[in-house]
């Protein structure tokens, strides 16, 4: 049988002792040891490993608890974009037929609602893609918003004098020179002389002069192909290449031209085509 001998000289007495152990029980205490060392390797870096996976699984929850928050706050800031669109709609409403007005804005975005169950991680990349959605979809409904509402500036909405009446609506009507039937292309609002007359929208002055029947006229350009005209003006407040507001003064009642009285003639055309101004009056002058 083989051995294995130690030699062990102690210090304090300086003798020498001599230990033997056989070669088979060396080497099984060996592979002993070795197979221990391995074993608390793999303890320690499963032990580890659990911890890191436990981190991260925390790491995913915050992730889809703020995921989901964002998912809230963009879900309100929609709702809340509706209600301005649908505020600005109403006032929309009664103009879209004449102007052609797309309404796609209008239609609802989806509302996308997802909770986090803690059975699957997957969800939060569908959260993720869900926040883009709806960010895409906010973009999309302020930009059409922004640019309805510029729209809607450039829309003549108000009556352009206050108080008086009309005294003679759009439509066919008896002429009071020729007594003949003639179509007016107007509405004539009968109020005293010199009452201001208001822009009923944003747009360019295009002419402010003396325009044969119509007398001292102004023509204001307001953009998508719509022109609004005043004939029998007493007097300017404006001049051409002025840019006016909705509610600015743009002159006065007279009752220059071919006139009977002091009044107002006042005409919205769209496409060179006169329309009815009344589709055109959806609100009252504040």
């Amino acid at each position: 049988m083989k051995y294995i001998t130690f030699n062990v000289i102690f210090s304090h007495t300086g003798k020498l002792k001599q230990y033997r152990l056989s070669y088979t029980k060396a080497m099984g205490g060996l592979i002993s040891a070795l197979v221990l060392f391995v074993i608390t390797l793999f303890v320690i870096w499963n032990y580890t490993n659990q911890i890191q996976r436990k981190e991260q699984q925390l790491q995913i929850k915050k992730q889809v608890v703020l995921q989901e928050f964002e998912l809230q706050r963009m879900n309100v800031a929609i709702v809340e974009k509706k209600r301005e669109i649908t505020d600005t709609s109403k006032l929309l409403y009664r103009l879209q037929t004449l102007h052609n007005l797309q309404a796609d804005w209008l239609k609802n975005s989806p509302k996308v609602e997802v909770k986090y169950t803690g059975k699957s991680f997957d969800q939060l990349k569908t959260i993720k893609n869900n926040v883009k959605i709806l960010e895409i979809n906010l973009f999309r409904e302020q930009t059409l918003m922004q640019e309805n509402r510029f729209r809607l500036r450039r829309t003549p909405s108000i009556r352009v004098v206050s108080g008086g009446r009309i005294s003679s609506p759009f439509g066919m009507r008896t002429d009071p020179f020729t007594l003949k039937q003639h179509m007016h292309e107007g509405l004539d609002f009968a109020v005293p002389l010199g009452t201001p007359i208001y822009a009923p929208a944003d747009g360019r002055v295009v002419m402010a002069g003396i325009n044969g029947a119509y007398g001292r006229m102004v023509i204001i350009d307001h953009g998508y192909n719509i022109v609004t005209r005043y004939g029998h003006m007493s007097g300017f407040n404006v001049q051409v290449g002025d840019f006016v507001h909705r509610y600015d003064v743009i002159g006065y009642v007279g009752s220059t031209g071919r006139s009977t009285g002091n009044h107002v003639h006042y005409e919205v055309r769209l496409n060179d085509q006169a329309v009815n101004p009344m589709n055109y009056i959806v609100k009252k002058r504040n």
